[in-house]
Order: structure tokens, then C-alpha cells, then sequence
């Protein structure tokens, strides 16, 4: 009587084939998880670029004036809390990770009809906050601009 058993031939192609298909199962996996790690990077950049521009339009032209440098965090919560800000009460107690370099630039946006005018006031602003981090995996600078148009904030 016949016994039906595997042969080394059989079993040895079986153990090529599945190394052959566990090598790209691998790749795929670390490539995957690569970029579900840089995408939380982008994730929480945008997130802290949103929450920023919320409190720059959240705040009085007069506080935060347009200049060519950008605002550091530290100094944007100076200025909300200090003097006469008519929005001092704003939250703004989030504490970013230090591996992000952020800055907020505000400009004026010209009114077309008053520089015809040959008048310099402007009733719109544009601030665009800019996030900066190191990538861990590729050891590059990654970025993330958000940009938004406010008006002036009328009490009353």
C-alpha cells in the first residue's frame, strides 16, 4: 500500500514560494506605516496652522499689525494677553511641539478703490501661517502653509 505524503521536493517549493511573496508583503507594510507616520506630522501641522489663523483673525488689527517678519507663537500670546486687546479673553492655552518652527505672517490686502485714491487704508488682511518640521524618516525639511483673508473685528 501507497502512502500520500509531501516530498522534500514539495515542501522546499513551498518555503520559496512563501519567502518569495512574504519579501514584498514586508516592503508594502513598512512603506505603509512610513507614511501614515508622516502623514500625522502633516496631520497636526495643518491642525496648529488652522487653530493659528483662527486666533490671528480672532484679534484686533492693532494688536498683531502686518510686518515683513513673521510672529512667533510666544510673541502672538504676548500681544492677545497684554494691553488693550478687546479679545485678551481669546483661548489660546495650546502648547505646540517643539519640533515645529511656526510663523504667522500678516499683510494688508490693498483696496483697489482706495489706491486709486492714492489712500494707503486697507479694511482686509491676509495672514498665512507657516509650519516647519524635520522629517524623521527622510531627514528633509517638510511644510505646510494656510492662508486666510480676515476683516477687522467690530465690537459692539
Amino acid at each position: 500500500m501507497r502512502r500520500k505524503a509531501f516530498t522534500l521536493l514539495e515542501i522546499l517549493a513551498t518555503i520559496a514560494i512563501a519567502t518569495a511573496m512574504i519579501g514584498p508583503i514586508y516592503y508594502m507594510l513598512s512603506q505603509g506605516s512610513r507614511y501614515v507616520y508622516r502623514s500625522a506630522d502633516k496631520t497636526y501641522a495643518v491642525l496648529v496652522a488652522s487653530d493659528l489663523i483662527e486666533v490671528v483673525r480672532g484679534t484686533d488689527f492693532k494688536v498683531l499689525p502686518p510686518r515683513e517678519q513673521p510672529y512667533s507663537v510666544d510673541e502672538i500670546r504676548q500681544r492677545i494677553s497684554s494691553g488693550n486687546n478687546l479679545r485678551r479673553n481669546l483661548y489660546f492655552g495650546h502648547v505646540y511641539e517643539e519640533d515645529f518652527q511656526i510663523g504667522a505672517f500678516v499683510q494688508d490686502v490693498p483696496d483697489p478703490e482706495n489706491l486709486e485714491r492714492g489712500v494707503k487704508i486697507s479694511k482686509l488682511r491676509m495672514v498665512t501661517i507657516v509650519v516647519v518640521w524635520k522629517n524623521k524618516l527622510t531627514d528633509k525639511q517638510d511644510e505646510v502653509r494656510l492662508s486666510s483673508f480676515y476683516t477687522e473685528y467690530q465690537s459692539g
